[in-house]
C-alpha cells in the first residue's frame, strides 16, 4: 500500500489513475479483511492520500465511514487518528487542514477533483 500511497502523494494524474483503476476499493477491502495494526496503519495514511480533494462516488462514503469509525473509536495512535479523521472530513467535502499530514490542500495548488 505505500506504493499506492506514495503514487497519490506524487501528482493528482497518479492519484486519478489509481482511482479509476478501483485503487480505493482495494485499499478499503485490505483495511476491512486485517487485523494487522500496521496494515491498519497504512491503510488509514494510504486513505488519506488517495481521498484527497475528491468527489467520492456513490456508496464510498459510506464505504469509508463503516471502515474509519472503528479506527477512530479503537486506534491509540495519534497519527492513524488524525489520518482516519482527515479522510471522513475529506470525502465529507469538510476543508479540514491537518498541521501534521504529509501535504495539504495550498500545497497542491488548485482543487482537483475526481468523479466518475
Amino acid at each position: 500500500m505505500e506504493g499506492i500511497e506514495a503514487l497519490a502523494i506524487e501528482s493528482i494524474h497518479y492519484r486519478n489513475i489509481i482511482l479509476q483503476a478501483e485503487g480505493l476499493s482495494l485499499v478499503m477491502k485490505i483495511m476491512e479483511c486485517t487485523t494487522n495494526k500496521e496494515t491498519r496503519k497504512q491503510g488509514v495514511k494510504t486513505l488519506a492520500s488517495i481521498c484527497e480533494n475528491i468527489i467520492p462516488k456513490d456508496g464510498i462514503l459510506k464505504n469509508a465511514i463503516e471502515l474509519l469509525a472503528p479506527v477512530i473509536k479503537d486506534e491509540s495512535d495519534p497519527d492513524v487518528l488524525e489520518h482516519a479523521a482527515w479522510t471522513m472530513a475529506s470525502l465529507a467535502g469538510i476543508n479540514f487542514v491537518s498541521t501534521s499530514c504529509k501535504r495539504t490542500h495550498s500545497q497542491m495548488g488548485e482543487n482537483h477533483l475526481f468523479s466518475s
